[in-house]
């Protein structure tokens, strides 16, 4: 039967050639189709100037030097066991191979010999020219059509002197069937990021991604809004989400945990800082080098957000009532520090620490996470429900904002200075300090942007409860999800 249907096929394509016109040249330097120029070398000997386009006949041309025939053929043949039909053109065993990356159709043959004709005009010089034809039928396997043309040139060749033979038996099942007319690409879908607080370089993953289109890419339009204080008061991620105002937003694990112990079902995907840029600052001058050196000095401190405050001086040993702790908010400025009105405060170390080096005070900086205190503070969440109802989604979004983290990593720079399109108002030099000063809490060692662990969480959550902040225990594995991250970098990360 497969016998059968392989002479049907054949006697087709002899009746088909019997009838396809060989074209008279005409005197021209090259081929025009759709706009698009086919314009051959005129020595044969690079094919790189036959660049060749059309928006709906043949997608692309390329070439490449083949030495031997044996090597034009097999070259064909690897195209289109990658499922690439293709149309080949070989000269010589001395001149390059042409491949015509398109869906094989007898439709097109006056265009493919009309462009075969023209290159062959500029090529007098070989007298044998092997054309190769290769089509894919949807069948288990290519037929090749070998046209031997006696001459000089194609277009003094007369079609009753046309030698046709067919080479027949190539098998090859990973020939797919013919390509189908593309489908549109759909629209964006539009997405919005809540981000902690105002736009700035600790946010800079998220401009690159946009910039370099990691977004685009994905299928999505991201909105990056602006958090902070509104009128209104400050602007909280996690109620924004949670309102349907954004799909995603950046929070730190007490806010998490917090929000989930009051039956919200907000999850954690990833972590943009993997260490705490959290610490407090000193002015050099006081002499203020560890935690113990807080004993008997103004301390800022603030209840509403104490829990890395208490888990410090937990750490070392030290009770509050050898502090002097002043909650005062207008003292918790960079000027009462430089004024002396208080002699610690706390700061991030993208901020405040640059600001004062800007100023030129020197100033000594504890960081917490070299006391073990480890906590997230720009995790990217989404709610439990986008989770169940379009994983995809989650992993297109995360999988991009990853990249746009990997490129502020490798362009800090240039990645720093996308800040400014958000906010004109900030200075590039500042902001690509900051950069700077993040790089190593994006990627610390040999992690991968965006990793978070388990131990880090249950530790978050240890504090909060020993803190009394947590009253009740909650399932510290429903606070966070790692298999977009395991999607993406596998579950080894």
């Amino acid at each position: 039967m497969r016998t059968f249907r392989v002479l049907i096929y054949l006697m087709g394509l002899v009746g088909l050639m019997a009838l396809a016109p060989v074209y008279q040249a005409q005197a021209e330097h090259g081929l025009q189709v759709n706009g698009a120029w086919a314009r051959p070398s005129i020595d044969g000997s690079d094919m790189s100037a036959a660049y060749f386009r059309a928006s709906s006949t043949f997608s692309a041309i390329t070439s490449c030097s083949v030495r031997q025939p044996s090597h034009a053929i097999w070259s064909a043949i690897a195209g289109l066991s990658c499922k690439m039909p293709l149309i080949a053109l070989s000269t010589s065993i001395q001149t390059p191979l042409l491949f015509f990356h398109r869906t094989a159709c007898w439709a097109d043959y006056r265009k493919v010999s009309k462009f075969i004709s023209c290159y062959l005009k500029y090529n007098k010089k070989y007298v044998n020219v092997k054309v190769l034809y290769l089509f894919n039928f949807n069948l288990d396997f290519v037929s090749i059509l070998s046209i031997t043309c006696r001459g000089n040139i194609m277009y003094n060749i007369k079609s009753q002197s046309i030698v046709v033979t067919f080479l027949l038996t190539l098998l090859l099942t990973a020939c797919g069937p013919q390509s189908t007319p593309a489908t549109p690409t759909p629209e964006p879908l539009n997405v919005a990021v809540q981000l902690s607080w105002f736009h700035q370089a600790q946010f800079s993953g998220f401009y690159s991604a946009v910039d370099q289109n990691y977004y685009t890419e994905e299928g999505l339009n991201v909105s990056i809004l602006s958090g902070g204080i509104s009128e209104a008061g400050y602007i909280s991620p996690i109620q924004q989400v949670l309102e349907g105002k954004a799909q995603f937003g950046l929070a730190n694990t007490n806010e998490i945990m917090k929000s989930q112990a009051a039956g919200n079902k907000v999850v954690a995907i990833a972590s943009t800082l993997q260490r705490s840029p959290r610490g407090f600052m000193s002015l050099a001058g006081k002499n203020i080098m560890t935690p113990s050196d807080f004993i008997g000095k103004r301390i800022a401190y603030r209840p509403d957000d104490d829990s890395i405050y208490l888990a410090l001086l937990n750490a070392v040993g030290i009770s509050r009532n050898d502090l002097i702790e002043i909650t005062d908010s207008s003292k918790f400025t960079l000027d009462a520090l430089i004024n002396d009105e208080i002699d610690v405060i706390p700061m991030f170390l993208d901020n405040e620490l640059v600001t004062m080096e800007e100023r030129g005070f020197e100033v000594n900086v504890i960081l917490v996470f070299d006391y073990g205190i480890e906590t997230y503070e720009n995790l990217i969440f989404t709610t439990q429900d986008l989770i169940d109802q379009n994983p995809d989604l989650v992993l297109k979004f995360l999988r991009a904002t990853l990249k746009g983290y990997d490129y502020v990593v490798a362009s800090p720079d240039i990645a720093a200075a996308l800040a400014l399109q958000y906010d004109s108002n900030l200075v590039l030099e500042t902001q690509q300090k900051s950069t700077l000063r993040l790089i190593p809490l994006f990627k610390p060692g040999s992690n991968s942007v965006g990793i978070m662990t388990a131990d880090v969480w249950q530790r978050s959550y240890d504090t909060l409860i020993t803190q009394g902040i947590l009253t009740a225990p909650l399932d510290v594995t429903k606070q966070y999800n790692l298999s977009f991250l395991n999607q993406i970098y596998g579950s080894n990360n």
